[in-house]
Formats: C-alpha cells, sequence, structure tokens
C-alpha cells in the first residue's frame, strides 16, 4: 500500500512540474541544510529539496545535467570491496 501511495505522490509532483506548478529542478538534488546541519530543514515541506535518495527525482536530475547520465547504473567499488553500507564518497 505504501508503494502505491509513493508512486501516486511522485505522478502528482511530476505532472505539477509539467504544468508549471513547481519549478524543473523541484527534488533535483539533496537538501544541504538537512545534509550538512543532520537536522530538519527550517522550510520543511516547502523546502525544494530532497530529504532522501528515494525523494529524489534522478531522472530529472539526469535531463537537466545535475547528476551523470550513468548515475546509480553501476555498483559502488568501495561496496563491492567491503560489502558493507558505507557512507563514504565517492569517485
Amino acid at each position: 500500500m505504501l508503494a502505491h501511495h509513493m508512486l501516486r505522490h511522485a505522478q502528482e509532483i511530476e505532472a505539477a512540474v509539467h504544468n508549471k506548478l513547481l519549478p524543473a529542478t523541484f527534488r533535483t538534488s539533496l537538501c544541504s541544510t538537512a545534509l550538512t546541519d543532520g537536522v530538519a530543514c527550517p522550510l520543511g515541506e516547502r523546502c525544494f529539496n530532497a530529504y532522501s535518495l528515494d525523494e529524489l527525482r534522478v531522472n530529472a536530475a539526469i535531463n537537466l545535467k545535475l547528476l551523470p547520465m550513468d548515475y546509480k547504473l553501476t555498483l559502488c567499488e568501495a561496496y563491492c570491496n567491503s560489502g558493507a553500507h558505507l557512507l563514504v564518497e565517492c569517485d
């Protein structure tokens, strides 16, 4: 049921972007406030950035050239070498 809700929400966002109710860059990058401070963004739901990879509009970010064309298409070498889910800076 949650997956269906998330898909419906994603479709609503895409429709709003298509109809120019939201900017094309909506949720195409991660919120720097939440990432650097580790606290909730003061903008909350009004923030146009994503708070997680699940919220990130990857295809839109690729089309806008904010992410490389091969984003998340290959396994991370750090993950392959260690088998652990690490928060590391990958090349």
